[in-house]
């Protein structure tokens, strides 16, 4: 049955704008008021998917032909091989808020891939009668995700329908790791077999526990973390998300049932935005369930949109290769940075003329002090032969980001290359 009901609380929340692909420099905001909107969904009843749209593909859609509530639960997935489903539903508010917390009951077994849950960029989702996409847009340069997981692109820009605002795919595969261009996502990993090949396949080589949880955001993994609690064992296993926008990006709490698996994690130019909860699910070869039970949502803190952060852009599309292993530019940051909340550093590594170095490098960012002493900033490594964005918080660095300073980017290879682009937003 579905609830809608307000409560009454005042919480101040300072958040600022972060664009993506970019670095930026952030000032502080103040947020306003707003009473929280809270929404329950259970699944007594015929009620229940009320306002939902819900639709299933592959096998799944012969035979489900749809989730479906079946003993009070949505039943978002059936053992279908070759399977995927969602269910969408509505804004709970078209207020810009700064607090959100998403709580909902899990149920699973193994056999499936996984599930997902997407805040969903206020947008919509593909005709149902649109043909299955067989890419995931993962933000990074150079790579495409099948929905085999076995084949890697080198241009990134190939799927680019996935990239619009508030757009999923009809037929979206990668529910287990839900990398959904400007939304934030949680991928439920159920199944990574074993696998001798740490090039290819699942990358499971010394066999461990399949259940994880991972963080997404803008198209890319943030940070994935294997849980102590085995939630393939078909029983209910409460979740809870609780995304707080801050200076700079949002911090982002997870538990399952009493275990604390992100505490308060910051996900750099996390930029808030109006958004609807969109769950999904998949199956491959194997055929496992995934049912929901009770969601409820809270929206709190209204605030106003957020004002542009100051871009500094200390390194250019710049070729770092084995003929130019270092790349350095003088920058003339802020004289006085005390006005600004964080800093936020952005390192992009994109495809050069000929092709991507296809081994992994050490590289290093770095800054000089007032003596002259030159100072790192940042250590990376290259993926193999694909591109990457890294956004960092840089903020304790600052008394190296004021008035002109240096910047070095340096990168041993001994033949092909990436393009190299250093940010940084205050």
């Amino acid at each position: 049955m579905f609830i809608h009901c307000i409560h009454h609380h005042r919480v101040l929340i300072i958040a600022m704008f972060c664009s993506a692909f970019c670095l930026m420099c952030f000032e502080k905001l103040s947020a306003g008021e707003l009473e929280p909107v809270t929404v329950h969904y259970g699944f007594d009843d015929a009620k229940g998917l009320e306002g939902v749209n819900v639709r299933a593909w592959g096998e799944a859609a012969k035979r489900m032909p749809k989730p479906k509530l079946s003993d009070g639960k949505l039943y978002l997935l059936e053992s279908w091989w070759k399977s995927s489903a969602t269910a969408e539903f509505p804004k709970p508010t078209r207020d810009l808020t700064g607090q959100i917390d998403i709580s909902f009951k899990l149920i699973m077994n193994t056999g499936t891939e996984g599930a997902g849950l997407v805040w969903l960029a206020d947008g919509e989702l593909t005709d149902q009668d649109a043909e299955p996409d067989q890419t995931a847009y993962t933000g990074i340069p150079g790579l495409e995700k099948k929905n085999d997981h076995a084949d890697e692109k080198d241009d990134a820009q190939k799927n680019n329908t996935a990239k619009a605002i508030g757009y999923i795919p009809a037929g979206f595969q990668a529910w287990e790791e839900p990398s959904i261009a400007k939304s934030f996502s949680v991928g439920f990993d159920a199944k990574d077999l074993p696998n001798r090949d740490p090039f290819r396949g699942s990358g499971n080589v010394n066999d461990r526990p399949q259940h994880e949880i991972s963080l997404h955001w803008d198209g890319v993994e943030i940070v994935k973390k294997m849980t102590e609690t085995e939630f393939r064992d078909e029983k209910p296993h409460t979740v809870h998300v609780t995304i707080e926008f801050v200076v700079g990006g949002a911090d982002v709490t997870l538990t399952l049932d009493d275990e604390m698996v992100f505490d308060s994690y910051f996900i750099p130019s996390m930029v808030a935005y109006v958004g609807r909860p969109v769950f999904g699910a998949r199956n491959t070869e194997t055929a496992g369930d995934v049912m929901i039970d009770d969601i409820d949502i809270s929206c709190a803190n209204e605030i106003e949109p957020f004002a542009p952060a100051k871009r500094f852009v200390a390194i250019d599309h710049q070729i770092n290769d084995g003929k130019h292993g270092v790349n350095e530019a003088e920058i003339s940051f802020p004289e006085k940075t005390e006005e600004f909340g964080r800093i936020i550093m952005t390192l992009r590594l994109d495809k050069p003329d000929t092709r991507f170095d296809p081994w992994d490098r050490i590289g290093h960012v770095y800054s000089f002090d007032d003596d002259g002493e030159k100072i790192e900033i940042l250590r990376y490594i290259t993926p193999y032969h694909r591109g990457f964005v890294w956004k960092v918080d840089v903020t304790d660095f600052r008394p190296l980001l004021t008035g002109k300073r240096k910047i070095i980017q340096q990168c041993g290879t001994q033949g092909e290359g990436r393009v190299i682009t250093v940010a940084f937003d205050f």
